[in-house]
C-alpha cells in the first residue's frame, strides 16, 4: 500500500469516526427528548386515568405505539453502528 493510500484511509477513518461521534451525540440528546416526552406522556396519562378521559383501551394502544417506536429506535441505532464498525473494519 502506497503512502498516499495509508494516508486517504487513516483520513477516511479519522473522518468516520467524526462522524459516529457526531451521530452519538445526536442519539444521546434524542434519547433525553425521548426520556422527557415519555416522563411527560406517563404524567399525562396518570391525569388522564384518575379523570377517567380515557378509556383503559386508549391508554394500552398509547403506549404500545410508543413502545413501537422505541424498539424501532434501537434498531435503527444498532444497525447504525453495525455499518459504521463494518466499513471500519472494510478500511482497516
Amino acid at each position: 500500500m502506497s503512502i498516499a493510500q495509508t494516508v486517504n484511509l487513516t483520513n477516511l477513518k479519522s473522518e468516520i469516526k467524526a462522524l459516529q461521534a457526531q451521530y452519538h451525540k445526536q442519539m444521546n440528546a434524542a434519547e433525553a427528548t425521548m426520556t422527557k416526552l415519555k416522563a411527560k406522556l406517563e404524567a399525562a396519562m396518570k391525569e388522564l386515568e384518575s379523570k377517567d378521559k380515557l378509556e383503559n383501551f386508549e391508554i394500552q394502544n398509547l403506549m404500545s405505539t410508543y413502545n413501537q417506536a422505541e424498539t424501532l429506535s434501537s434498531s435503527v441505532r444498532k444497525k447504525l453502528d453495525d455499518t459504521t464498525a463494518g466499513v471500519i473494519g472494510k478500511i482497516n
